[in-house]
């Protein structure tokens, strides 16, 4: 009887030791812990049994953190007890769904990144066990194997990616290649398609070039010594140097040229300087373009040399053009045309006074027509004096503003204006059936505050008139913000709370012993997380898109 309650006893203490593992979430065991735990497994093979079966139900648990520290618990175990080896490679497909998410029905529960962790944890320890004891056990070889060729689970891969999570990925890179191809070709026809008019423009400035500067290339080499040693051919003397000096002789060779701009070759530095326009504005950011998208893409030696080689003629011809003074040449044609645009022929109009004398005198008649303008003040005036008040009877005031003169709207061809009827008096209103009323009530405004006294000890500052929506109606208070009349309190009391409920006192005394005596609000249950130092799930996945999703699609 004795022996039966130590053994109960033993395997009470093991569970409270492996939960108390599992539910610490450390990414690492504490080495006591474990200590005790092999200790208990060396008395017998029934404790390895009882051990297998808790820290399988621990890895059944939705919570990568808690499988994470089972797989750990299991690693330790395995390299120690062959019964244990045992017990595991005949559970080993049940271990597998569990760790490795091989069954796309039963995900691996949340947090994310331990989810991962536990993934490339679960990959490099069956390989490690494979490599060990696959020899040994042929179960565990076979379910590698199986693991390998028929889950398709990649071993060498590092993140321990799963089938889905490759496929997505192959997808990804099949979409990539396909759009990089894609580039790749609108590209090269662009890159074709463009040569010819580039080099079109390269050969008519070159052409220009040779036709204003025809001896630009063509420089006649001076005269020289074959032989510096030789005096006799060479006759320094007859240029007034000795034969035995030395001297270096500088040049300063310019290389801008200057064109003088004449009758006959106005033509062609005008085509030129159009081909530069387009050579610079278009030809030179298309080829800068073309070849930062061809490195970006990777695109084939042959086409990044193509677009090179267009890239050093266009800039090599901008440079020759440049030493020119052709950019700065203006033509005398170019200057006759700005000069004469500002000018502009206008046709005559035969009819043009007859027009004019008819708007005059149309607008002559329209301007005597208008009421005359001292009208208007005295009707101002008259209702800056004379407040109306509203009238008792409101239907008779119906009636007498029926009969107020509506103005009416002019049709005119030259302008438009509202006028009144002429048969009516000069000082009659124009303004239609509203106009101001005075209701005969003033409005004052609140000139004293709720002054109820806040829990941070300072005093409310809202102005109502009669009640305060927090403090109930106004009253007379004194300076501290308590009520002059006490019978105006309110006769509601809260519960009082004691002085040990002090919030600073329960931080304190919370951080001291990790004791938390804050009590409970009455009427509100309070919901005690068994696993404090584990991720909260319901916390977790309590985010705007869930709840959204459970209102949209859980209708």
């Amino acid at each position: 009887m004795d022996l039966k309650l130590a053994d109960i006893s033993l395997i009470s203490k093991l569970g409270q030791i492996i939960e108390n593992i599992v539910s610490s979430g450390l990414k690492h065991i504490d080495e006591s812990k474990m200590r005790e735990i092999k200790n208990i497994c060396r008395i017998s093979d029934m404790y390895v049994n009882e051990a297998f079966k808790i820290v399988m139900h621990q890895l059944s648990k939705m919570h990568s953190e808690i499988r994470l520290s089972s797989l750990l618990i299991i690693k330790e175990l395995f390299q120690r007890s062959h019964h244990f080896r045992e017990l595991l490679i005949a559970d080993f497909q049940f271990f597998s769904k569990l760790v490795l998410e091989i069954d796309p029905d039963a995900p691996l529960p949340p947090p994310l990144a331990t989810l991962k962790q536990l993934k490339v944890l679960a990959t490099k320890t069956i390989k490690e066990w494979y490599e060990t004891y696959g020899e040994t056990y042929k179960k565990l070889k076979i379910g590698f194997q199986y693991l390998k060729n028929s889950k398709v689970v990649d071993f060498e891969d590092m993140e321990a990616r799963s089938v889905q999570e490759r496929q997505k990925m192959q997808e990804k890179e099949a979409k990539l290649t396909a759009v990089r191809q894609a580039k790749l070709k609108a590209l090269n026809e662009e890159v074709t398609t463009e040569d010819i008019e580039i080099n079109d423009c390269l050969t008519q400035i070159e052409n220009g070039l040779e036709l204003l500067l025809p001896d630009e290339f063509a420089i006649k080499a001076p005269n020289r010594c074959e032989d510096p040693d030789s005096s006799d051919k060479c006759d320094f003397r007859a240029h007034g140097i000795s034969n035995n000096a030395t001297f270096s002789l500088v040049i300063d060779v310019h290389p801008f040229q200057v064109i003088e701009v004449s009758q006959h070759n106005r033509e062609i530095i005008r085509c030129m300087q159009d081909q530069y326009r387009l050579l610079t504005g278009r030809w030179l950011p298309a080829v800068f373009k073309w070849n930062i998208t061809s490195a970006k893409l990777g695109a084939e030696e042959k086409l990044q040399k193509r677009i090179l080689d267009l890239k050093i003629k266009v800039e090599l011809m901008i440079k020759k053009y440049q030493e020119t003074n052709l950019a700065s040449c203006k033509l005398e044609s170019d200057l006759n045309s700005s000069s004469d645009s500002d000018l502009e022929t206008v046709p005559d109009l035969d009819s043009y006074d007859e027009n004019l004398s008819y708007i005059l005198s149309t607008t002559n008649a329209t301007v005597e027509a208008k009421p005359e303008n001292h009208g208007s003040l005295l009707r101002k005036r008259c209702k800056i004096n004379n407040k109306r008040t509203l009238p008792l009877d409101i239907e008779s005031y119906a009636t007498s503003q029926s009969s107020v003169p509506a103005p009416t709207f002019s049709q005119n061809t030259v302008e438009s204006y509202w006028v009144q009827d002429p048969e009516s008096c000069s000082s009659a209103t124009i303004d239609l059936v509203t106009h101001p009323v005075d209701l005969g009530e003033t409005f004052s405004p609140v000139k004293w505050s709720c002054r109820a006294q806040l829990p941070n000890g300072k005093l409310c500052l809202r102005k109502d008139r009669k009640k305060c929506p927090f403090h109930g109606p106004i009253v007379a208070r004194d300076e501290q913000g308590r009520p002059k009349d006490p019978s105006t309190l309110r006769t509601t009391v809260k519960d009082a709370v004691p002085e040990w409920q002090d919030p600073t006192l329960l931080a304190e005394i919370k951080a001291a012993t990790g004791v938390d005596l804050t009590m409970p609000i009455r009427g509100k249950r309070v919901r005690k997380n068994p696993f404090p130092n584990l991720t909260d799930l319901k916390t977790l996945n309590n985010s705007s898109r869930s709840r959204l999703e459970k209102k949209v699609f859980k209708r």
